[in-house]
C-alpha cells in the first residue's frame, strides 16, 4: 500500500494481492457489528450459510472453492452454448449495397465479409487477422442483444442485472481489464514467467478453460491469445466471443474467430463498414444509415416479443388452476 502511494509500479503479483487483502479488510468490517451487538454472534453461521462471500480468501475452504470452481465451469459451458445458439439465429446475409469507390477500404471490408459467410469461401488468415481488427469493442457489444449479453456476462463470471446499458459497461470494463492484464503479463515475462495458479486465473478471467489440462496446456491457450491480442491488435471482444462458442478444444484460433465472424450479427458489420467509409472521408447513404437503424429496431422488437412470449408461458391460466383444483378435489387422496 505504501509503494502504491509513492507512486510506484507493482508487479501483477502484487497488485492481485493487494487487491485481495483489500477486499479482505472489507470483509472485515460486517463482522464488527456480530463483536458490538449482544448475542448477534448466535446468528453468524446463518449469515455465512446465506452469504459464503463474507467470509475473506484465508477462511475458504479448498475443497469447497474446488466445487464452486466446478459449478462456474458447468454455468460456462451451458452459456456458451446458449450464446453460439443465439448467435448463429440471428446470422444473416448482407443485403446493404452502398456504393463505394473502388479500392477502398470499406469496399474490402464489404468483400470479405460477403465472402467469410459465403458457403466454402476461402479466406486466408491474413484477411482474417487484417479485417477482425476493425470490430471495435463498443460496435460488437453495442448489437448483442439482451439475450447475448447475460451470457457473455455469466462466462466472464460478471452478475447478469441491470439494464443492457449496465451490462455492457461492466463488459466494456471488464475488457480494459484484461487488456491491461495482458500488457502486464507480456512486460513480466510472458505466459512463462506465470505459475500453475495464475494460469489457471488467467485463463478462467478470460472465458478459457482452466480445470482439468494440463500446465503446458495452459501455457499454450493463454500464448495464442496473449499473441493475437497484443501482436496482431485482435479485440478482446472478439476474443471473448470466440472462446466462448461452444467448439471443440482443438480447433485454432484463427478457426473460430473465421467461424465468430460467419455468425456475428448483421448490424455489426454494417456499423463497421459505415465507421470505415466515414474515416475514409466519404459519405454514408442515407438508406444504409436508415437499413442499419430499422435492422436494429426490428432485433430489439424481437427480443421484447420473446421476452414477452416467455413471462405469457410462465404465467398460469385461471382455467387451468380451477380444473387442477378440481382434479385435486375429487380425485382419490
Amino acid at each position: 500500500m505504501w509503494r502504491v502511494l509513492r507512486g510506484d509500479t507493482l508487479s501483477r503479483r502484487e497488485r492481485q494481492q493487494l487487491v485481495r487483502t483489500v477486499s479482505d479488510l472489507f470483509r472485515i468490517v460486517p463482522f464488527s457489528i456480530f463483536i458490538i451487538v449482544p448475542f448477534l454472534e448466535l446468528t453468524l453461521p446463518i449469515f455465512i450459510k446465506l452469504f459464503p462471500n463474507m467470509l475473506p480468501s484465508t477462511f475458504q475452504e479448498s475443497s469447497k472453492e474446488e466445487e464452486r470452481l466446478r459449478k462456474q465451469v458447468q454455468v460456462k459451458v451451458e452459456m456458451a452454448k446458449f450464446l453460439q445458439d443465439t448467435i448463429e439465429e440471428i446470422a444473416l446475409e448482407r443485403r446493404s449495397k452502398a456504393i463505394e469507390p473502388k479500392g477502398s477500404k470499406a469496399v474490402e471490408f464489404a468483400q470479405f465479409i460477403k465472402k467469410v459467410r459465403s458457403e466454402g469461401g476461402y479466406v486466408s488468415n491474413k484477411d482474417l487477422l487484417k479485417f477482425t481488427k476493425l470490430f471495435e469493442d463498443e460496435l460488437t457489444l453495442d448489437n448483442l442483444s439482451m439475450s447475448q449479453l447475460r451470457s457473455l456476462c455469466r462466462v466472464m463470471s460478471i452478475q447478469p442485472l441491470g439494464s443492457p446499458e449496465i451490462l455492457r459497461f461492466q463488459l466494456h470494463m471488464k475488457l480494459r481489464e484484461l487488456k491491461a492484464d495482458d500488457k502486464q503479463i507480456a512486460a513480466e515475462g510472458g505466459v512463462e514467467a506465470l505459475s500453475t495458479i495464475d494460469l489457471q486465473q488467467a485463463c478462467r478471467a478470460r472465458g478459457m478453460r482452466a480445470i482439468g489440462l494440463s500446465e503446458e496446456r495452459l501455457r499454450e491457450q493463454l500464448g495464442q491469445w496473449l499473441e493475437l491480442s497484443l501482436n496482431d491488435k485482435i479485440p478482446p471482444s472478439l476474443l471473448l466471443l470466440s472462446r466462448a462458442l461452444y467448439l471443440p478444444e482443438d480447433i485454432s484460433f484463427t478457426d473460430r474467430l473465421k467461424a465468430l465472424v460467419q455468425s456475428l450479427p448483421e448490424g455489426i458489420a454494417e456499423s463497421t463498414r459505415q465507421k470505415l467509409t466515414e474515416l475514409e472521408g466519404g459519405k454514408v447513404d442515407h438508406k444504409a444509415r436508415l437499413d442499419l437503424i430499422r435492422q436494429i429496431e426490428e432485433a430489439i422488437a424481437k427480443e421484447k416479443a420473446m421476452e414477452e412470449e416467455k413471462k405469457k408461458k410462465e404465467e398460469v391460466d385461471p382455467k387451468d388452476l380451477s380444473s387442477i383444483e378440481q382434479i385435486l378435489v375429487g380425485g382419490p387422496i
